[in-house]
């Protein structure tokens, strides 16, 4: 009950829930039935976690520090500082992966966590779009993140491979991006917001589409797309 952090899998079916009373990060499985599957003892960071992100497997689990610390824990036990910066503040794996990206917001930079290098690099910085990191999110193929800022109206992608990024206009401020399962949208905003507005990766950049409210729970949403 009431974990301080919370962390879903791209996949959606493994979820992370800290708990700092008992400095344990709980991993649970087979959602929603929300089996047990290990737990991460946190007792080796000295500095608040501010963030939580779990590969697709379940087997491993990414925790930023407010000390700047990035720590690795896996399923066998074993736990390891993975990486050092300012502030990180959002950590997401690839899909079907042990590699992460990480948004340090002081920094305003996008770092690249391999595990296998057992290190992490900067690849895009304020000069790529990164300005105030409020969310990032994995493309389905792996080869684009997704950043919004704070404040600001507009999707950056930035490539894994070559660094360079393309804008796509919300017209809107997004608060999200949060995957829906078994699709590649991503919720920009909450159900419970005055419109529910989603984003479409494309080979271009995306679209924006807007869900309206139905006036009766029996009628279907309608789903348009903003040019």
């Amino acid at each position: 009950s009431d974990p301080a952090k919370i962390s879903l899998s791209s996949a959606g079916n493994f979820a992370a829930l800290f708990y700092p009373a008992v400095r344990q990060i709980f991993v649970v499985s087979e959602l929603p039935e929300a089996n047990l599957a290990w737990i991460a003892d946190t007792s080796v960071t000295p500095d608040e976690i501010v963030a939580l992100s779990i590969s697709d497997d379940g087997s491993r689990v990414l925790a930023a520090t407010a000390g700047g610390g990035v720590y690795s824990f896996t399923k066998d036990g074993t736990s390891l500082l993975a990486a050092f910066m300012t502030t990180p503040g959002v950590t997401r794996f690839l899909r079907n992966s042990h590699d992460a990206v990480i948004a340090d917001q002081t920094e305003k930079r996008l770092y690249y966590y391999s595990e296998e290098a057992g290190g992490a690099w900067s690849f895009a910085s304020e000069a790529e779009g990164v300005l105030s990191p409020l969310d990032i999110a994995i493309s389905d193929n792996n080869d684009r993140v997704f950043l919004v800022n704070e404040n600001s109206e507009n999707i950056v992608a930035v490539s894994l491979q070559t660094g360079q990024t393309t804008s796509v206009a919300c017209n809107c401020l997004p608060r999200k991006l949060a995957r829906l399962q078994g699709s590649t949208l991503f919720a920009l905003t909450s159900v419970t917001d005055s419109s529910f507005l989603l984003f479409q990766p494309t080979m271009t950049g995306g679209e924006i589409l807007f869900v309206p409210i139905p006036p009766k729970a029996s009628s279907p949403p309608e789903v348009l797309v903003i040019d």
